[in-house]
């Protein structure tokens, strides 16, 4: 057990670092393309399709596991890295079409995991160190993504099989695994949680009838629907654009997106900065949309511009998510003054002294860039069941745009681009409701 919140920490960025160091990530498409043996329609029809499809029920079983029962965090988080083991392995050795469904099957219950994860970190860490281990945690899930992206295509360039890029994902997750070990357990007493629980649901339905709060929500719903497309997809982008291997950058491209994405989030730490965007919440989100429907156009054209697109999108898309996360969590906070100052769910438990500081209620200062980034538990409410509405609407999409309509790759995104226009739409509407109001 550790005991040092320093310890903690490290170990949970370890455990991100190691989880997210894949190599072999960007070149996914290309893997099962030339290596395993399957058409880009199998690829993009029967095989990613199965992620959408399987985090949606999965995801919606494991946020009422983790709301009600904080003891199931580390378990969850332990299943979870376990399946992404497997899904290395899969891909690996797997040579029929069952085999990478079931890849993908596990790889969507790791998402899932995910998501406990970036809860659980706060769940651990007293109040006074939550934006040092947001930014450590998020740092170590972009570090990894960079240098990994990066090595990646270094070694492919000097003419290293991609199979050996495989290994060192696989060899990277199981370490993964096997830091969850070291994970400090979580218990609360039963009783106090439900009533925190239904705290928050009072507080939250009190909220649903700010308009300005239900069109912020709306818009990240549909928002993050349009970027897990994007996300799922990019790499039969690549492969739709650049199919000779030989000409494979895709790690690159990705790590330049996610250098930019962090690059303008460190900005929202600058307490300036950070004050005039949520000061004026309503404009700066429209103008991010803007850049998200520019940026997703712009992926539907050549190569170059695809790549451009990309670059556009993710950073966009990065700031809007924390703006998203920081408005939604003083939102509630400021809503339940009173009732919510402190989270009740270890004060018990710890009682008077230093320790009672992790029982307090975070406002998500300093959240990260990645979209699994959530506040703790109970004020994770709201993004939990955002994130389920997302999931589920970009299975339904999913599922029109490939199974009935069988469009295409690039003109999906077209399609995509519906949502976010009708977010776009929707929250001006929402915002125009708030100021009549």
């Amino acid at each position: 057990m550790l005991r040092s919140d320093a310890a903690v920490i490290t170990v949970c960025a370890v455990f991100i670092f190691l989880l997210s160091f894949k190599p072999s990530e960007p070149h996914l498409s290309h893997w099962l393309k030339f290596e395993k043996g399957f058409s880009e329609d199998t690829i993009n029809s029967h095989i990613y399709p199965v992620w959408t499809y399987t985090y949606f029920p999965l995801l919606a079983v494991a946020i009422p596991v983790a709301v009600l029962f904080p003891i199931s965090f580390k378990p969850l988080i332990a299943v979870g890295a376990l399946a992404r083991v497997c899904t290395r392995f899969l891909l690996l050795y797997g040579d029929h079409l069952a085999y990478m469904v079931a890849a993908e099957a596990c790889y969507a219950l790791g998402s899932v995991s995910e998501v406990v994860f970036y809860s659980y970190v706060y769940f651990v860490t007293p109040r006074s160190l939550f934006t040092r281990a947001t930014a450590i945690s998020q740092s170590a899930f972009v570090v990894a993504h960079v240098v990994s992206g990066l090595l990646g295509d270094f070694l492919l360039y000097l003419g290293v099989p991609m199979k050996v890029l495989f290994y060192i994902s696989a060899v990277s997750v199981c370490a993964a695994a096997a830091s969850v070990l070291l994970f400090p357990s979580t218990s609360v007493r039963y009783t106090v949680l439900i009533e925190a629980v239904k705290t928050q649901l009072r507080v939250l339905a009190r909220l649903s009838r700010t308009p300005l709060f239900l069109a912020v929500c709306v818009w990240w719903t549909l928002m993050s629907l349009s970027y897990q497309f994007l996300y799922a997809y990019e790499v039969s982008l690549y492969l739709h654009y650049q199919p000779n291997p030989a000409h494979d950058v895709n790690g690159s491209i990705l790590a330049a997106a996610l250098l930019f994405s962090s690059l303008l989030n460190l900005l929202l730490a600058v307490p300036r900065v950070s004050r005039v965007l949520q000061r004026r919440l309503a404009v700066s989100l429209a103008v991010l949309s803007l850049g998200m429907c520019a940026g997703l156009a712009l992926v539907c054209l050549a190569w170059p511009v695809l790549v451009a697109g990309l670059w556009v999108f993710f950073p966009c898309w990065a700031v809007a998510n924390s703006l998203f996360l920081s408005y939604c969590g003083a939102a509630v906070v400021d809503e339940g003054r009173g009732a919510l100052d402190c989270d009740p769910l270890l004060e018990e438990e710890s009682g008077s002294g230093s320790d009672s500081d992790r029982s307090c209620v975070s406002s998500m200062e300093g959240c990260g860039p990645d979209p699994a980034c959530a506040p703790p538990v109970p004020l994770m409410i709201p993004f939990l069941a955002t994130s389920l509405v997302s999931a589920g609407l970009l299975a339904l999409l999913q599922f029109v745009l490939l199974s009935l309509v069988q469009l295409p790759l690039p003109s999906l995104f077209l399609f995509v681009l519906l949502p976010l226009t009708a977010a776009l739409l929707l929250f001006i509407s929402g915002v125009a409701c708030a100021m009549r109001a």
